[in-house]
């Protein structure tokens, strides 16, 4: 799971975030280096996904630096190549599932059944996103 974390500035178009691992056990914090920040533009969707690599080598949008831009790239493998998007409206952040397999989650609830893109969702300060569970029923994702 991860948890999204808006950072209030005064809006100029661009809002930062933080997508970070979430743990139900509020005594475990997460690993610095499991954080990513990312600023948002107004108009510049960013993508969620997962990383294929191939032979230790990153493949397709993940691996050409020209593309990337502020996209997230998972390593999880209950996240789809193409996942989710987030993007900002008037200061505002929307999350919307893309037609992944197992699922977003916004506050435990799923966006949209399997293969089907959902309508966008607003994300506040302290929700939590899930990319993915595992079909064990173990959630996993980041």
């Amino acid at each position: 799971m991860t948890s999204v974390a808006p950072i209030p500035e005064p809006f100029s178009g661009t809002v930062h975030i933080q997508l970070m691992p979430h743990s139900e056990n509020q005594d475990i914090k997460p690993n610095l280096k499991e954080v990513i920040d990312r600023k948002i533009k107004e108009g510049q969707p960013v993508r969620i996904g997962r990383q294929v690599i191939k032979e230790g080598q990153p493949q397709g949008r993940a691996a050409n630096p020209l593309l990337q831009g502020s996209d997230v790239w998972l390593t999880s493998k209950v996240v789809s190549r193409n996942h989710a998007e987030m993007w900002v409206k008037d200061g505002q952040v929307y999350v919307k599932d893309i037609g992944s397999s197992s699922g977003t989650f916004l506050n435990k609830m799923r966006l949209s059944p399997s293969g089907k893109e959902s309508r966008p969702y607003p994300i506040k300060d302290g929700d939590t996103l899930q990319f993915g569970v595992d079909y064990k029923g173990k959630q996993e994702g980041g």
